[in-house]
């Protein structure tokens, strides 16, 4: 029995002998008063614990900054109650797996976070390697410096920046230059690396994660600095799967995450989890991923809240479910894993390989973020697009900045063969966004059975090499959005994917300034089953219409087609 325990115990007899004596004749008092000491018990039995890692010791209690433990080692073999703090001070690193023994309860959650002044606590999944641990290599070029590690790093850091790995040590040139071999770090330094780099060293990665939440629930992690997570390609700086039982009401806030070897935060079947004014930074696949993995632990509501993610060569954000009949990490699923109830919202998304990329995910939102210049082609299966929805539908995109992005601004599209059935992106809708300078498209549906997407007020301009609206698929529909001095305005085609287009309407709209043309209908096109009408047309220096391959003015364009009966010329 803990002392917690054995003083509630001890607090609750004594408590009862005194009621039932003041109140012999009252039991619904007496009853009232033991109620009110259980209340009041369970709010003050939680308990604060301290983790120092200079000035603390193990055999402490732990229970005051006075008398603080000092490794995460002995966090990791306690046991903690519902509403417990674990604090670690600021200023202070630990290189250290933190892996929580316990969960907390619904309304309290055990809490992991920081006191003191000072910048915020690091837990690093890299150790450091001093001064003394390198020599000069005799048998390599000059200027190459070598240190025992037996563990093969996937990450190196040098000053608090990722290096570059080579594939040889004939290859190490330049500062930062790095490979490892039978147990046996190099790299290309001037002088002894451990004095060249004198603000936070060289440090190599060595555990595969910094937090293991796997299996956990009702816990926060917070105002933290996690680095140097050697695992790849799937594991994060924070992780959490499900063991036995999935991890769920999860919260992680404040926290800056940055240079791993895989995800920054990786979390898998976590329903009901937040994700929360966090800092993302530099590393080797996505910013943020969640991924639902087991059909019997669906993931129905998480939220992505004002992060700030950057440097990923992969994805910024990114959801991934499994395709239909398709096969994700061993397991098959015949009926396919779709995510629902995910809210990205307020996050800032840029210098990534892709900025918003959403897989398998349905009933849910993407609003006011600000996704740019995700332009990094670290990773060839990076598209470079700012919002993409793959096999995902019925969700709401909305008041979303997109520029600047390698790719397009947003693309709706299949799952690409990935399982036994075709799953498209279909009955989203895309409104109030701005999108302007991207490297592709502004509005792109592509691959069937995507279809039925509406796109509604959007603000779409200056994408030179692309086109405002590219659209194929049946049941679109495209209104009150503004195209403004793009390649085409207008662009509706089919492919081998995509062999029908048709029954997509284009109203109200207004497309000024085309570069190319105001609008393009290429062949095989089902002419008869569009709908253009309330438009308002600025053609500029560019052209018209192209109706297959032919030029038409505005007068030629309807007679031909019966279209835009009552759409306007502004001159």
């Amino acid at each position: 029995m803990t002392s917690k325990t054995l003083k509630f115990a001890v607090g609750f007899v004594l408590l009862a002998e005194l009621a039932t004596r003041k109140y012999r004749g009252d039991p619904m008092r007496c009853w009232l008063v033991l109620v009110a000491f259980l209340f009041a018990s369970s709010v003050s039995m939680a308990q604060v614990y301290y983790v120092d890692a200079v000035a603390g010791n193990d055999s402490n209690n732990g229970t005051s900054q006075a008398t603080p433990w000092r490794t995460v080692a002995k966090v990791n073999s306690s046991h903690f109650s519902a509403g417990d703090q674990i604090l670690f001070k600021r200023g202070d690193t630990w290189r250290e797996l933190l892996s929580p023994p316990s969960s907390g309860e619904a309304g309290s959650p055990i809490v992991i976070g920081a006191y003191g002044i000072g910048p915020a606590p690091i837990l690093a999944g890299a150790d450091l390697l001093p001064q003394s641990a390198w020599s000069l290599c005799s048998t390599c070029q000059p200027r190459v410096w070598q240190a025992s590690l037996a563990t093969r790093p996937s990450i190196v850091i040098f000053d608090g920046v990722s290096g570059n790995a080579k594939t040889s040590i004939s290859a190490l040139a330049a500062l930062m230059d790095w490979y490892w071999a039978s147990n046996a770090l190099y790299v290309w330094s001037p002088i002894n690396p451990g004095s060249f780099y004198l603000l936070s060293g060289v440090e190599a990665g060595q555990r595969w994660v910094v937090i293991n939440l796997s299996a956990l629930a009702y816990l926060t992690v917070q105002n933290l600095e996690l680095s140097g997570a050697n695992g790849v390609p799937t594991s994060g700086e924070i992780y959490a799967h499900t063991q036995g039982v999935p991890p769920h009401d999860l919260t992680l806030s404040g926290l800056i995450v940055r240079n791993g070897a895989g995800h920054g935060i990786h979390l898998e079947d976590c329903n009901n989890c937040v994700i929360e004014g966090s800092n993302i930074s530099n590393v080797a696949s996505d910013g943020i991923s969640l991924v639902s993995l087991h059909t019997e632990y669906p993931i129905t509501s998480t939220s992505v809240l004002d992060n700030t993610v950057t440097g990923s060569h992969h994805d910024g954000i990114a959801t991934y479910g499994c395709a239909i009949g398709g096969t994700c990490q061993t397991f098959n699923f015949p009926k396919g894993v779709f995510l629902t109830g995910v809210v990205i919202s307020g996050n800032t998304v840029h210098d990534n390989g892709e900025g918003i990329y959403l897989q398998w995910t349905n009933n849910s939102s993407v609003a006011a973020n600000t996704s740019y210049h995700n332009t990094d082609t670290t990773n060839s299966a990076a598209e470079g697009g700012g919002i993409e929805m793959e096999a995902s539908s019925n969700n709401t995109v909305e008041r979303n900045r997109v520029y600047s992005n390698r790719g397009n601004g947003i693309e709706l599209s299949n799952d690409s063969g990935a399982g036994t059935v075709l799953t498209g992106a279909s009955n989203n809708v895309i409104r109030y966004n701005d999108f302007h300078d991207n490297g592709g498209q502004g509005l792109f549906t592509n691959d069937a059975p995507t279809e039925n997407n509406q796109f509604l007020y959007n603000l779409v301009w200056n994408h030179v090499n692309g086109e405002c609206i590219l659209a194929n698929g049946v049941g679109h529909k495209f209104y009150g959005n503004v195209c403004w001095h793009n390649s085409t305005g207008i662009d509706l085609y089919t492919s081998s994917t995509t062999p029908i287009t048709g029954s997509i309407s284009v109203t109200n709209n207004v497309i000024a300034n085309s570069i190319t043309r105001a609008v393009h209908i290429e062949s095989g096109v089902n002419v008869s089953s569009l709908v253009f009408d309330y438009n308002n047309y600025e053609f500029g220096s560019g052209g018209e219409f192209l109706l297959f391959s032919t030029a038409l003015d505005f007068s030629g364009w309807k007679a031909a087609t019966g279209l835009d009966a009552h759409s306007v010329v502004t001159q």
